[in-house]
């Protein structure tokens, strides 16, 4: 119910002929911007009814509510608690992790068709980043062999390895508290959270760290000249905090900035 009501307030008049408008979205968005290795279909269907990965047979009928959460909004003049999935119904979760691989196998096209989908190119990475963090080796797939394995596994404990979840605020607080003091080698801004790179936030930055900050070139409602406002308004970012971009960048072409940050007199 949320997904459609989300579908239907950003369609509105496009609803009646919605798979029309989800293939230009994947023929002249996506695929322009070099993602074809997400399968028209799956990207479709993520778009229609919100289940982007069906890794196992049987229907996916129960919705997700850990992705629901709540918004106050104003309608007229009135602020009303509302409570849905307020997320991407555009893009598709397949950027992150399902567009590029070290394992180039994954990548390989029969009569010009991928034999691999993002969906594939997805579970492989988190595999082997789990691999990598469990093990600290690099992972090699194993061959295929058409069969598949259902055992359940307990979790390994991994002791060289803790995750920490934090408030989406934190970052205000975290430059007064000295556990942050000069803590972190890299970091990591979505093209959502760019607004808190800032001159404040340095005091956890590590004297020499690494900052990565995601390009708005996947923001596929934006225009081409937006994409280039968005580096622009980055840069600034960048500068304000002491660093410069050491390589040009291209709107249309890279997904991230990297630069790093080195503390002065440390």
């Amino acid at each position: 119910m949320c997904w459609e009501t989300r579908l239907r307030s950003y369609l509105q008049t496009r609803y009646d002929t919605k798979m029309n408008a989800f293939d230009w979205d994947y023929h002249m968005r996506l695929v322009e911007k070099g993602a074809d290795v997400i399968d028209k279909h799956e990207y479709k269907k993520w778009r229609n009814i919100g289940v982007a990965f069906e890794n196992r047979d049987g229907d996916y009928v129960l919705p997700n509510t850990t992705l629901a959460s709540g918004i106050i909004l104003m309608k007229n003049g009135e602020r009303i608690n509302l409570r849905g999935y307020w997320g991407d119904i555009l893009v598709g979760p397949y950027i992150a992790m399902g567009i590029e691989s070290d394992f180039k196998e994954l990548f390989k096209k029969f009569n010009g068709y991928y034999r691999k989908t993002a969906r594939n190119v997805t579970e492989h990475n988190l595999t082997s980043m789990f691999h990598t963090i469990m093990t600290g080796e690099t992972y090699i797939p194993p061959k295929e062999t058409g069969t598949t394995d259902n055992k359940v596994t307990e979790s390994i404990p991994v002791d060289s390895f803790k995750v920490t979840f934090l408030p989406f605020d934190a970052i205000k607080s975290m430059p007064l508290k000295e556990q942050y003091k000069h803590l972190f080698d890299i970091i990591y801004f979505s093209n959502s959270s760019i607004h808190n790179l800032i001159p404040e936030i340095t005091p956890i930055f590590s004297n020499q760290t690494k900052i990565i900050i995601e390009t708005a070139k996947f923001m596929l409602d934006l225009r081409k000249e937006k994409l280039q406002d968005f580096i622009d308004k980055a840069t600034e970012k960048i500068h304000s905090v002491g660093c410069k971009v050491s390589y040009p960048v291209d709107a249309q072409k890279d997904a991230f900035i990297k630069f790093n940050f080195e503390r002065e007199n440390c």
